[in-house]
């Protein structure tokens, strides 16, 4: 890659709007106008390849030095999450360039979420959850530190849709890999207390199937890790 990536050519780009949900009161997001910058890059390096070409023409750009590696994962991470394309394909072509076992991305991921979560558009939250049960099926180490991130975006008191939304999908995931579960100690423990604090917000009515869901996952836990989850205090009690 020749020189550092100029964010100045994205800065108008109407793509970062599908990323971040803006007024006309705020600033250009620094975040988003470098994501989109290294996206740009990854099109241009792109443009008049095969598929096949594609793939083996970035594994080539990013054995260069760990920045351009870096770059072109946020890359594509970006295109992932903005749904442009089909997201199995670009999560094959991200897979097929990572050689950082996922860190960069994890950072990422974590960066967006923990500064950037309400903020970012429904399209991308859709694609973050879809992006992070990949990551979990595929065993990448440190994902847990990611789901435990997301899990900290649930606030109480909060009965939107969004909100419950967040919450289903992320129970979704952890009981759609248990054993992977199991293996996360914190995650467990977090889990465990979120879901439970999160419970005494569904007791109206309407909310009867979703508590259902919510009490089988804690006494789940607390049959198979009564260890990690007795040891969090009266709330667990």
């Amino acid at each position: 890659m020749a020189g550092k990536l100029s964010h100045k050519a994205v800065a108008q780009d109407p793509k970062l709007s599908v990323f971040i949900k803006t007024s006309p009161l705020d600033g250009p997001d620094d975040i988003a106008q470098e994501w989109a910058a290294k996206d740009s890059y990854v099109r241009e390096q792109s443009k008049g390849l095969s598929d096949v070409d594609v793939s083996s023409h970035l594994v080539s750009e990013a054995s260069q030095n760990w920045t351009i590696h870096t770059d072109i994962c946020i890359g594509l991470l970006y295109a992932l999450l903005t749904g442009e394309g089909s997201a199995t394909t670009q999560f094959e072509l991200l897979n097929s360039i990572v050689r950082d076992k996922y860190k960069c991305v994890l950072n990422a991921l974590n960066v967006i979420i923990i500064h950037k979560y309400e903020k970012l558009t429904t399209r991308v939250k859709r694609r973050l959850l879809w992006l992070l049960d990949q990551l979990v099926t595929a065993k990448v180490s440190g994902t847990d530190s990611v789901v435990i991130a997301l899990l900290r975006q649930i606030p109480g008191g909060d009965t939107s849709a969004d909100n419950l939304w967040l919450e289903e999908k992320t129970l979704d995931i952890l009981e759609g890999h248990m054993e992977w579960f199991y293996h996360h100690t914190l995650l467990v423990q977090t889990s465990f207390y979120s879901v439970l604090r999160l419970m005494g917000d569904h007791s109206a009515p309407h909310f009867a199937e979703f508590l259902k869901k919510e009490a089988k996952f804690c006494a789940q836990l607390w049959r198979d890790r009564f260890g990690l989850c007795s040891g969090l205090g009266r709330d667990a009690a």
